[in-house]
């Protein structure tokens, strides 16, 4: 019997300009894409019907789900040269494991599909001899639909395609991440959310006014477990990403955010208490807020009673800087660098070193936080992100260590979200 999310093509005769290739555990035949036939659309993407990521689920009315990739490539080569209808299991059902896997190779195939994952969620490796991580130099391309908005990360200099997100065409709610390139066709809710997807990679969550966004990996489903304010504090762990935007209503200057990574080593720990992102990050900031005041109250002090020692506040100097350390010690927090005003072109400026074309309030830096004694000292005045409009519907999008591809695109997709105090 035909099982839901899959469906039939018919074609007259073979090649059909279809480009097939393993899935992520190497075992399935999926589309990964079309070639042309003569210089034109072959019949399986001109029958529309046939979508990238779908899985190769039989040939003539025979299955080839339990068949290794070779052979099943074997029986379609065998009757390519007539008719034949071939059977393709829709993306939104690829999750669903369970239905073309034996129960024995469920297991081992769900521990593949999150290994492979994990790459997307870890920095680049240091491209260079003593270590030194290098920049990499990517874009963005928006791709506009009736229902969706899709953003496609691509490296420039190999032009392979790393992952995409996907929200809604009017901009709100979350952004779905994934490694499908032809989600701007189809309604968000539409695009595989299952943990075990192959093509699923998380979301980035708004708040309610749009000013914050929590990024979590695959593992939370957006459409339940992050659905409530207790399914959110359940699924800490799972956090990635935080993004703050400072409210900018009149939008008279550029916009500004802060973005708050944890660190590897000590988010197991923080987790653990249950303590996000945002909390964690709006503590240190509390804390060092009555840090500062502290350490004017102490110059007040010295200034009116006119004491010449400063060793007192020298001490309390050192002893800031050790609670601020340990407070911050499981975060690494990074803000937009500020533009400076231009007199003469009534503009305000960076300097992207011609990475940037279109002068956009959505083109940004971002450096590691100032006034931030652990972040300065660790990665200095460096620019760890750059993102900035070269076209219509293309932009610029380079990052290095410690930020990851999909930390990146998380933070450049929340520039594009519709924010009620955010112009």
């Amino acid at each position: 019997p035909r099982r839901a999310g899959e469906y039939e093509v018919t074609f007259d005769r073979g090649p059909v300009g279809l480009r097939l290739e393993t899935d992520w555990y190497g075992r399935k035949a999926c589309v990964r894409g079309f070639t042309k036939i003569n210089g034109e659309d072959g019949p399986a993407k001109k029958s529309g019907l046939v979508h990238i990521g779908d899985v190769l689920a039989g040939v003539n009315e025979q299955s080839v789900l339990d068949l290794p990739f070779r052979e099943a490539m074997e029986v379609l080569k065998g009757v390519s040269a007539g008719q034949h209808t071939l059977t393709f299991k829709a993306a939104e059902a690829v999750g669903e494991l369970g239905a073309y896997l034996p129960d024995r190779e469920v297991t081992d195939a769900r521990r593949y599909i999150h290994e492979q994952k994990e790459r997307f969620y870890l920095p680049p490796e240091p491209t260079v001899e003593g270590g030194e991580h290098q920049i990499v130099y990517c874009c963005v391309e928006r791709r506009r639909g009736a229902d969706s908005l899709a953003f496609h990360l691509l490296r420039e200099d190999t032009g392979e395609f790393l992952c995409a997100a996907t929200v809604a065409a009017d901009r709100t709610g979350k952004f779905i991440f994934h490694t499908l390139r032809d989600t701007h066709l189809r309604p968000v809710d539409r695009i595989p959310t299952n943990q075990d997807s192959a093509v699923y990679l998380g979301c980035l969550v708004p708040s309610l006014l749009g000013t914050t966004f929590t990024l979590y990996n695959h593992r939370p489903d957006p459409h339940t477990d992050l659905q409530t304010k207790q399914g959110r504090a359940a699924a800490v762990e799972n956090e990635l990403a935080y993004v703050s935007y400072e409210t900018n209503v009149m939008g008279r200057v550029p916009n500004f955010m802060k973005v708050v990574v944890p660190r590897p080593a000590r988010a197991t720990e923080a987790a653990a208490a249950r303590r996000g992102l945002e909390q964690r990050y709006k503590t240190f900031r509390r804390q060092r807020q009555l840090g500062h005041l502290g350490m004017k109250l102490k110059a007040e002090v010295e200034k009116v009673f006119n004491i010449e020692s400063n060793e007192e506040i020298q001490d309390f100097n050192r002893e800031y800087t050790a609670v601020e350390q340990d407070n911050q010690q499981d975060l690494m927090i990074f803000e937009t660098k500020r533009p400076v005003w231009n007199e003469q072109i009534q503009a305000w400026t960076l300097n992207f070193n011609g990475r940037v074309k279109i002068p956009s309030k959505k083109n940004f830096f971002i450096q590691a936080e100032l006034d931030n004694h652990i972040m300065e000292s660790e990665f200095g005045e460096d620019v760890y992100l750059r993102f900035g409009k070269m076209t219509k519907s293309r932009f610029s999008l380079d990052f290095r260590h410690p930020l990851s591809p999909v930390v990146a695109l998380a933070i450049a997709a929340s520039s594009f979200a519709d924010k009620m105090l955010v112009t």
